[in-house]
């Protein structure tokens, strides 16, 4: 084996898998919308069609970036499409992570009988010192 060889053959082993095929693509990287009601481009212009919107911190996942747009599709509704990269976001706001629980809808629980008391009869005023009868 030549240096050469040897050369080479270290090169070709740190392409990676997008590039073996040859396509040189890689993973999806996921983020989030930063902003209300970012519009969706058909190509990476704005001056291009609108094909749909995102709303304030849907999750996508970027596939590709060209000039200051990244190629998305949105995790719920599948929509995709070319948004401004300037509106993605890595992490969601430390609000935004901890989900409120909405109170539970269920109907209340009654109390078994055995546990149920008769209400209370209202107590007599007190006679006051000022009071004749």
């Amino acid at each position: 084996m030549t240096a050469a060889t040897l050369i080479v053959g270290c090169a070709t082993l740190t392409k990676t898998a997008g590039g073996w095929l040859g396509n040189g693509a890689s993973a999806p990287r996921a983020y989030y919308v930063g902003v209300a009601r970012a519009k969706l481009y058909r190509a990476p212009d704005v001056s291009s069609e609108v094909v749909g919107e995102l709303a304030l911190y849907d999750g996508v996942l970027r596939y590709e970036v060209e000039g200051e747009f990244s190629y998305v599709k949105a995790e719920q509704g599948g929509r995709s499409g070319w948004l401004q990269s300037a509106k993605l976001i890595d992490d969601l706001p430390r609000a935004s992570q901890t989900p409120v629980s909405a109170p539970d809808a269920a109907e209340p629980t009654e109390k078994p009988e055995s546990e149920t008391t008769e209400p209370e009869a209202p107590h007599p005023p007190e006679k006051s010192v000022f009071d004749p009868y």
